[in-house]
């Protein structure tokens, strides 16, 4: 079991993995039952809600719920409710999916066709609102107010961001804090409010607490960053583009509008809001842009992991320790 390896061995067999699955086995009873709760707290009177709720929510990464998990059971927390806390974390992401492909138009998401296109944009934006509404009723079990407040601060900022990458589409004079900005709102601050509150819920001390909602924060950001750099990569098995396609101006591409020549910004200028993702990706590759995200996001990865110190050791801290290794060396 890799989640009680050490050293050399451990190393070895973490690069011999490409799926997260294989990284996240020494959980797979919890997250299990993330599932479990999941599938029966999807459930409605109206059928279409049941249907589409099901469709969108399998074949994710479970990255935020194993961030909970993990960050619970490393802080000693001996309870139950830590699987009703990533189960909230998970529909809220999942929530924010459905809207997230209404606004962009998208036409796949999890290697199948997004729900927008099967049930259309009303019935996916309204079941995104019930698993919205779902998930508070199931915080609200926890019967711990202070972790609803974090979520309801935490949905305000996610919401904030959207909202600020919506303003940016077909903008070519976006700089490279204001990517960063969206990264963190948009996705980071879930996986810091998955880290806080399960820190909360373990009755950690405030410093730890504090500790662990950096290292989810700057997971957060590793992670989109990577997203980003993916959406420009071949052989992922994920819809090329998409923000290219959708004019939306990520990292990769605002670093390579600041350090390529007139001529080349120009022309990227132009193609922002297109699908020419072979002459996109030839200038973001003479730019060193590709290096450059990479880069940037394993400083993030970095940074999380040096709030891991305070932890205590344990299983639960070295498979941190590998989501850490994992999020910047992973293809898709």
């Amino acid at each position: 079991c890799i989640g009680i390896m050490r050293g050399a061995a451990r190393a070895a067999l973490l690069d011999a993995m490409t799926d997260i699955s294989d990284i996240l086995s020494p959980i797979h009873r919890e997250l299990g039952e993330v599932d479990a709760m999941i599938s029966a707290r999807l459930q409605s009177e109206l059928e279409i809600v049941v249907d589409l709720g099901n469709h969108i929510i399998g074949g994710g990464k479970r990255l935020r719920p194993a961030m909970a998990v993990l960050s619970a059971l490393a802080c000693g927390y001996r309870g139950r409710d830590h699987i009703k806390l990533a189960v909230v974390v998970e529909l809220i992401h999942t929530a924010t999916l459905l809207h997230d492909d209404v606004i962009d138009h998208a036409t796949k998401r999890r290697g199948k066709w997004a729900a927008s296109r099967i049930w259309g944009n009303h019935a996916s934006v309204l079941t995104g609102d019930f698993l919205y509404s779902r998930a508070f009723q199931i915080l609200c079990e926890i019967d711990h107010r202070e972790l609803t407040a974090v979520m309801s601060q935490t949905t305000n900022i996610t919401a904030e961001g959207e909202v600020q990458q919506m303003i940016n589409i077909g903008r070519d004079g976006v700089n490279e804090e204001e990517c960063l900005q969206i990264a963190e709102k948009k996705t980071a601050r879930l996986f810091e409010a998955a880290c806080r509150m399960a820190a909360m819920l373990a009755n950690a001390g405030a410093e730890l607490q504090d500790d662990l909602a950096l290292l989810g924060l700057n997971f957060g950001v590793a992670f989109q960053l990577m997203d980003d750099l993916l959406d420009y990569a071949t052989g992922t098995g994920k819809p090329q583009a998409q923000d290219l396609a959708g004019g939306i101006p990520t990292l990769p591409f605002v670093h390579a509008m600041q350090n390529c020549s007139d001529a080349d910004r120009k022309k990227l200028g132009e193609m922002l809001g297109s699908e020419k993702i072979r002459e996109v990706r030839a200038l973001l590759e003479a730019a060193g842009s590709f290096e450059y995200v990479r880069a940037k996001s394993r400083t993030y990865a970095a940074a999380a992991g040096a709030k891991l110190q305070r932890l205590p050791p344990s299983p639960y801290k070295e498979l941190l320790k590998d989501l850490l290794r994992f999020v910047t060396e992973r293809g898709h």
